[in-house]
């Protein structure tokens, strides 16, 4: 059986990865611009969705049309979320390293059940968010590729 102290200091340590990795994959999508390019990228393919359903009857009427295309462009709420995702996975990651920090330096036993579930969380949305950014990342790149390739053939 593990000691509270030992479980402690694993949370602890677990916490400050978890920080530092969460900070590097926001700093990944914010720098690289990976959010703003796929949320334009997104509502521009949304937008487009719409004109090709119009060409081609698909969709008829004005107001079944202008209702597309606001759900087109709400799309990129998304994108939001996990943005919002990213920011509450480094404020859990902060708390744990804090409850962590709190019971080794005090001793309180509030800290001890509120660490393990703020290590559950963390662990469970760190792997989402990194399944999310990677997807990200990677439809960015492939569009990238795309849009190079096709310009290659124009010239």
């Amino acid at each position: 059986m593990v000691g509270s102290k030992d479980l402690m200091i694993a949370l602890f340590s677990a916490f400050a990865s978890f920080s530092a990795f969460g900070a590097a994959i926001g700093g990944f999508l914010a720098t690289g611009g990976g959010i703003q390019t796929a949320i334009y990228r997104w509502k521009a393919h949304g937008l487009e969705e719409v004109d090709q359903k119009v060409n081609k009857g698909k969709l008829v009427g004005e107001t079944r049309i202008r209702r597309a295309k606001r759900f087109a462009k709400l799309r990129p709420l998304w994108f939001w979320v996990v943005a919002v995702l990213i920011g509450l996975v480094a404020l859990a990651s902060g708390l744990g390293l804090f409850s962590s920090f709190w019971w080794l330096y005090t001793g309180t036993g509030w800290a001890i059940k509120g660490t393990v579930y703020l290590f559950e969380f963390v662990a469970v949305s760190l792997t989402l968010v990194t399944v999310l950014a990677v997807g990200i990342a990677a439809s960015g790149a492939a569009t990238d590729a795309k849009e190079s390739g096709s310009k290659q053939q124009e010239s």
